[in-house]
């Protein structure tokens, strides 16, 4: 994790001076300068390697930049909005407790693993299917505690189920694992479930996964409870 973040740092920065380079370059490059598309290609490259090295980072379980307390009903709401815009094919079923805790976390990270989750069941659901959300708050005593290394308490259990393709045993004990990955060469970079499992582990929390085959998934990931209100953040005029 350490190695990964420390590279992923310094490869973000070469990305800046090539993005740089390459937007002065496209200054002087007008609409029909004829290396102007290969400069939009080179453009949309660099954006990939970015999201790439954010992936590392979220592996590495870089730090939380940005920690307020967070409403998981409102960011499942956004963001499973927002996902099941593009996803015609699926159903979004929702299911929050209402006087849902508040939750310590960096929301940018949050959405990440929320968005990672949602398009983890999307690929698992080829013909199209459901994906049911939930959340609810739970109390976490110290045996439970103990198993999954984290502090007994208040915490808030957020759940996304699909109905797709389900996975077997051996895969279910390796999708957290860095660079694992089903999906065929080139369709994918085994990061993403590391990233969620990284982002997780670094708001003190936990996630666990049911699953058999031919009967979806089930992933839960529990955050601690905030004793703080949620924040409300006014625009900047």
């Amino acid at each position: 994790g350490t190695l990964s973040g420390g590279i992923a740092h310094d490869f973000n920065n070469i990305l800046m001076g090539i993005q740089g380079y390459i937007s002065l370059m496209m200054m002087d490059a007008g609409a029909g300068h004829p290396h102007r598309e290969w400069l939009g290609n080179i453009e949309e490259l660099v954006r990939n390697a970015a999201d790439l090295t954010g992936q590392l980072l979220g592996f590495a379980r870089g730090g939380k930049y940005n920690v307020k307390p967070l409403s998981m009903n409102e960011l499942v709401e956004k963001t499973s909005a927002m996902f099941g815009r593009t996803k015609k094919e699926i159903i979004i079923r929702r299911g929050y407790q209402k006087d849902i805790w508040p939750v310590e976390g960096d929301q940018g990270q949050i959405e990440q693993v929320l968005l990672n989750l949602y398009l983890n069941a999307w690929q698992a659901m080829p013909a199209g299917g459901v994906l049911s959300l939930g959340t609810r708050n739970t109390v976490i005593a110290s045996a439970e505690a103990d198993v999954h290394s984290v502090t007994p308490g208040r915490y808030v259990c957020t759940s996304i189920t699909d109905s797709g393709v389900g996975m077997d045993v051996k895969t279910r004990e390796r999708i957290f694992e860095p660079f694992f990955t089903t999906k065929e060469l080139g369709r994918g970079t085994g990061l993403g479930l590391a990233m969620v499992y990284g982002i997780v582990r670094n708001h003190n929390g936990y996630i666990d996964v049911e699953s058999e085959p031919g009967k979806g998934s089930t992933f839960r990931f529990h955050l601690p409870a905030s004793e703080r209100d949620v924040a409300r953040i006014r625009p900047e005029t």
